[in-house]
């Protein structure tokens, strides 16, 4: 059988980015959970069981933005530069635009604006995802167009990356890059884009055996999240029914790594698995998904990095932190709590997004974004600490 080309066209992209929009309204779930132990493996590189076990602090807090009426925080767009304690989000108050704020104090420090349309400096689609890059810049991209941002909201350059579209981005080593098929596509500034991995495909058309299965992989790229940082690059990939997988490739041309998440026992089968979408209740039996599907990956301030989940599922494991060189990795549990996701981590702390709850009759309406923001510590719970991960949780100097 010849190969089938799939081009990645504009109402393709509309589709996915339509399942990404209705998959992160999925609210409210109605079943229990037993208590898990959870293992990681990691591929091509040293393995390491789990050193420690934290858990998010809900308990004690500290409020960094607390405007609902105003705020309406998108819970897949978001950076956070620890350097100097800012925190960039999706508001929904400036679609066309990124805001900041700090971490410190809550205050709303800058939005950086961007224009829309098909001009050279324009991004032709609604954003996908941005990224910190050098100097305090910001790379906003669509799912076919980058624009490097400053401050200001002056382009100081754009990029039209040679890949299938998707929604990930990051900075690689200084550089724009982005998802592909069998790697990810780095911005050459000195010539044609770079293939990082060893199959790295550079172009916009997935070859494949068959249609369904050019699809399959086109979806899967389409959704792929990334985090980068001067080094390697960290690729989640999603699977039907499977936990994600996480792709390492590294810019000086190191054989590319796996780390494999397997699933785990919070699935249990045969429970009718309810959510809300759009304010319509659906009940589906069968599988129920799991914590460890659709993680969103970001990197802490020593560089480890860290997976959430973004099931919005009232699951006791919300995350993990891993130290990528050596394996070494802490599980993040916490108590499910209406309407809050950890985000990100920030210094010894998680970043809690909290969206509204109202009560009803049948439990508790909760709304599609976020307005409010705390920083909750993490506490440990049991296990021996890994270097250079949340050490003033662990005891280290």
């Amino acid at each position: 059988m010849g190969n089938v080309a799939i081009s990645t066209s504009r109402r393709f992209r509309n589709s996915m980015r339509a399942h990404e929009i209705r998959t992160d309204r999925a609210q409210r779930f109605d079943w229990r959970v037993f208590t898990l132990l959870l293992s990681l493996v990691l591929v091509g590189a040293p393995r390491a069981l789990a050193q420690q076990v934290l858990e998010v602090d809900y308990d004690t807090e500290r409020v960094v933005i607390d405007d609902p009426f105003y705020r309406s925080f998108a819970l897949d767009m978001l950076a956070i530069d620890h350097a100097r304690g800012i925190l960039y989000v999706e508001d929904r108050e400036e679609p066309e635009g990124v805001m900041s704020f700090s971490l410190l104090t809550g205050e709303r420090l800058n939005v950086v604006r961007y224009a829309k349309g098909g001009g050279p400096n324009e991004l032709p689609q609604n954003k996908a995802g941005f990224a910190l890059a050098p100097g305090g810049n910001l790379f906003v991209a669509d799912p076919s167009k980058v624009l490097e941002l400053d401050p200001l909201g002056e382009v100081v350059s754009y990029w039209l990356p040679r890949a299938p579209t998707r929604l990930g981005i990051c900075s690689f080593g200084g550089e724009p890059a982005v998802p592909t098929v069998g790697g990810v596509v780095r911005r050459n500034p000195d010539g044609p884009d770079l293939g990082i991995g060893s199959n790295a495909l550079v172009g916009e058309s997935v070859s494949a055996n068959s249609f369904e299965e050019g699809r399959a992989i086109a979806v899967r790229t389409w959704r792929a999240r990334v985090a980068c940082n001067e080094e390697a690059a960290f690729v989640v990939e999603s699977f039907e029914d499977e936990a994600d997988s996480v792709y390492v490739y590294y810019l000086d041309g190191r054989e590319d790594g796996r780390l494999a998440i397997p699933a785990v026992s919070t699935r249990r089968w045969g429970i009718s698995c309810g959510l809300t979408i759009a304010g319509v209740r659906i009940r589906r039996g069968g599988r129920c998904p799991e914590w460890n599907e659709m993680l969103r990956p970001s990197l802490d301030e020593n560089g480890n990095l860290v997976l959430v989940s973004t099931r919005g599922l009232r699951l006791p494991m919300t995350g993990v932190i891993v130290d990528p060189e050596s394996g070494c990795h802490a599980l993040l549990r916490h108590r499910p709590q209406p309407g809050s996701d950890v985000v990100a981590t920030y210094a010894d702390s998680a970043v809690v997004f909290h969206k509204e709850t109202v009560p009803t009759e049948r439990g508790v309406s909760i709304g599609a974004n976020a307005g409010r923001v705390t920083l909750n510590p993490l506490r440990r719970v049991s296990g021996e600490p890994c270097a250079d991960m949340v050490p003033s949780v662990s005891g280290q100097p």
